[in-house]
């Protein structure tokens, strides 16, 4: 009687991991039938994503590059994201900014007293090679050696998507 319920198990064991390879997934295997899990395997028809941050503080004196992301050819949606702290009566411009010339900007100035802000930018990018783009943030002296903000929690991330319309509205 043993060796019968041993021998259905292994046989419900071997036909589960055969449904694992071939579904090419992880899933979790338990009693409590927990839900599939999240693996880092590609398939070949989802778009491919590229991201890359810097959440320490940089200081924005002048023009400063706080975070670049190199991208390879191809179309992308391009997210940028940061925090911005800013004393009273300082302001800057930050700007996305792909090396296909497409860019997305906002300003940001504190009025009366100190603030803390967020912002976050798009833009798209269509290139036939390897290109970047990058978040850009400058005061309204881009010579000056005075702070006028600090930029933390910087996110880039672009979305490789097929085919791409840009056209003003």
């Amino acid at each position: 009687m043993l060796s019968a319920i041993t021998s259905r198990l292994a046989r419900g064991a071997c036909a589960a991991a055969a449904v694992l390879a071939v579904s090419g997934g992880a899933y979790a295997l338990a009693a409590d039938q927990s839900p599939p899990r999240a693996t880092a395997t590609a398939k070949a028809d989802a778009p491919r994503v590229f991201s890359r941050f810097h959440d320490a503080p940089v200081s924005i004196r002048g023009r400063t590059l706080p975070l670049a992301l190199d991208l390879p050819g191809g179309n992308f949606l391009v997210f940028g994201k940061a925090s911005v702290r800013q004393d009273a009566g300082r302001s800057m411009t930050c700007e996305l900014q792909a090396t296909s010339g497409n860019f997305d900007e906002t300003d940001l100035r504190a009025s009366g007293q100190p603030t803390r802000q967020a912002f976050t930018l798009t833009v798209v990018h269509s290139s036939a090679g390897p290109a970047s783009v990058s978040i850009a943030c400058e005061g309204p002296d881009p010579f000056a050696n005075t702070v006028d903000g600090t930029l933390r929690d910087i996110k880039l991330t672009a979305i490789e998507i097929g085919e791409l319309s840009n056209r003003p509205g």
